[in-house]
């Protein structure tokens, strides 16, 4: 039986070592945890500076900011065109492209450079890209198309780069260049006309060799394909096909078809002839019409190559860079300068 006061008389809890034991828990209870990840600020507040490290338009899902591609390059087969896009917005976003057709995806074109091929000649090439980033809706800009893509350099007959020979006929055959003018200021006995850059850079190199004391004169330029048939057939009538091959060229083979190719000469009376090559015009031609986009088309000992005899008045345009490069590598013909086989012969 209890005791009224026993039951009035609480027990003491806990004994003195046990209660000291839980004390010091409780005051280490207390301090805060300052070490490695788990230091930070009650969970209200870091919600609130993660939010703060997000951009505004990302959290408001707004959409990227990137210019209009731009598309870099020539539109001739065998160049490559690239694909210029830039960023304008707060973040760097993925990029993917996709090239054009004249507006049609062009199977396995994805990166951001395209190389223009045969399939592209005559069609209008552009670029679609689409820039991504985790939180942000997609964007996706097209460029504007390019000129319609030519063929390369050297098959385009309305280059000054094309190559004409034996192998390589004009494209086509009966080519007409446009914007045929005459060069001013120069004798030319044949009155034929030809491209306008080779005519403006006639005029220059003429004033020049005239500070030097040198005249020269045309005798033959631009030749439509039936004038050059009409031309070699009357060879071949006089030497036969074999030997009016050494010096002819058939119609459609013709560089001067392409408005490219000049005759010259002076008025010493050698005329169209290898004699020119030791005249002062010859020899100051030889020397300097690189410097105006000129080369000697046919020179001595590549007969070989070019299919056609030494012809030191057959002068042909391909314009200052080519030209110039030749003279300083000492290239002497242009299937050599192009890296393309000889043509010796007709196939």
């Amino acid at each position: 039986m209890i005791s009224q006061d026993s039951r009035r008389t609480p027990r003491p809890l806990l004994s003195g070592g046990l209660a000291v034991l839980l004390a010091a828990t409780l005051v280490v209870a207390d301090i805060p945890d300052v070490s490695g990840d788990a230091a930070g600020p009650p969970a209200a507040e870091a919600m609130s500076h993660a939010s703060a490290r997000v951009p505004a338009e990302k959290r408001a899902g707004q959409k990227l900011a990137i210019a209009k591609p731009r598309v870099k390059g020539t539109a001739r087969i065998g160049q490559t065109l690239r694909a210029r896009v830039k960023s304008t917005g707060t973040v760097r976003p993925a990029l993917t492209y996709t090239w054009l057709r004249d507006g049609v995806r062009i199977r396995g074109a994805h990166k951001s450079w395209y190389r223009l091929g045969s399939k592209d000649r005559k069609h209008r090439i552009s670029v679609r890209v689409t820039a991504k980033a985790t939180g942000y809706r997609t964007v996706t800009k097209r460029s504007s198309p390019t000129k319609r893509v030519r063929a390369k350099a050297i098959n385009d007959p309305r280059s000054a780069q094309v190559v004409v020979n034996k192998l390589r006929p004009l494209q086509p055959k009966r080519y007409q260049p446009s914007g045929l003018v005459h060069a001013r200021g120069i004798e030319n006995t044949n009155g034929q006309p030809m491209r306008w850059a080779t005519a403006r850079a006639l005029e220059r190199m003429a004033v020049a060799a005239r500070k030097d004391g040198v005249d020269f004169r045309i005798f033959s330029a631009f030749r439509s394909y039936d004038y050059q048939r009409s031309l070699y057939d009357s060879y071949v009538a006089r030497d036969g096909r074999a030997r009016a091959d050494t010096y002819s060229a058939r119609p459609g083979h013709s560089e001067h078809q392409t408005g490219f190719a000049v005759d010259l000469g002076d008025w010493s009376g050698c005329g169209i002839g290898t004699c020119f090559a030791d005249t002062s015009a010859g020899r100051w031609l030889a020397k300097n019409s690189h410097r105006y986009g000129f080369i000697l088309r046919y020179p001595r000992g590549y007969t070989h190559i070019t299919g056609y005899t030494y012809e030191p008045w057959h002068f042909r345009y391909v314009g200052e860079k080519a030209a110039k490069e030749m003279k300083r590598k000492k290239i002497r013909t242009l299937e050599q300068y192009r890296g393309l086989k000889a043509a010796p012969d007709y196939r």
